[in-house]
């Protein structure tokens, strides 16, 4: 296919939650139109999914393309992608360069259990130049420092970036799921139900239905997981409303 029906069919496979198949098509995407910074949204997808192996060897792919010195045979992804990290000199290519190695540093650390360096590296990613709004990047970046803020035990800063994210974002299912997964961590189901059914109502798939009906039985609502249970998305929602 040509680099555009990559690029859609990527979309529509976030859309659907299937992140490894949208790895699959940003690595065509990056091979067809030789831009390396497809590899950098194919890694923040494998981040999304915890597929370590597959971040590593993005990164070291990454690294490659900008000829850092025998790269691609690096066992380490992370000492390859510092190599390449470009000199602050203040010119555009340069802070596009670094935004895409500080994600990819974040990615690597978040799917090692270190989120308190993840969240570190998406912070710097954001600011390292300013995003436009609805920019699929710039929402994944928020969305994995949340992420990692809410793993590292930082709840309330959590909280608020995730928030914040569906907010801004709200016709974006994985924005309502990742702040339920959170507020699920955080031992609010009530809440947290309210944000699956959010996250179902732009993109219902069966695990997210399972997911609902644990959250309301946690919450003590079990006439909203028996309509779970049933799919009834409209009872679930009634049930789940104040008072």
């Amino acid at each position: 296919p040509a680099p555009d029906a990559w690029r859609a069919l990527a979309g529509v496979w976030r859309q659907l939650g299937d992140r490894k198949r949208a790895c699959t098509a940003l690595q065509y995407l990056a091979r067809d139109e030789g831009d390396p910074l497809c590899l950098v949204d194919a890694a923040l997808c494998a981040a999304e999914a915890a597929d370590k192996p597959l971040v590593e060897r993005l990164g070291r792919e990454f690294a490659a393309c900008f000829g850092t010195p025998d790269a691609a045979a690096e066992q380490d992804a992370r000492e390859a992608l510092r190599r390449a990290m470009p000199s602050a000199d203040g010119t555009p290519a340069s802070a596009v360069l670094q935004r895409a190695i500080l994600a990819l540093l974040g990615a690597l650390s978040l799917c090692s259990s270190q989120p308190e360096d993840a969240a570190a590296c998406f912070a710097r990613a954001q600011r390292s130049a300013a995003q436009q709004q609805g920019d699929d990047r710039a929402r994944a970046l928020q969305r994995l420092e949340g992420r990692a803020l809410s793993r590292a035990g930082h709840r309330s800063r959590a909280a608020a970036i995730l928030q914040s994210s569906a907010e801004d974002s709200p016709s974006d299912p994985q924005a309502w799921e990742a702040l339920m997964q959170h507020l699920a961590d955080a031992g609010a189901p009530l809440q947290a139900a309210r944000c699956a059914v959010r996250a179902i109502t732009l993109r219902p798939h069966r695990q997210l239905w399972d997911e609902l009906g644990i959250l309301c039985l946690a919450a003590g609502r079990p006439d909203a997981a028996d309509a779970a249970a049933a799919y009834d998305l409209e009872s679930v929602a009634k049930a789940l409303r104040p008072g």
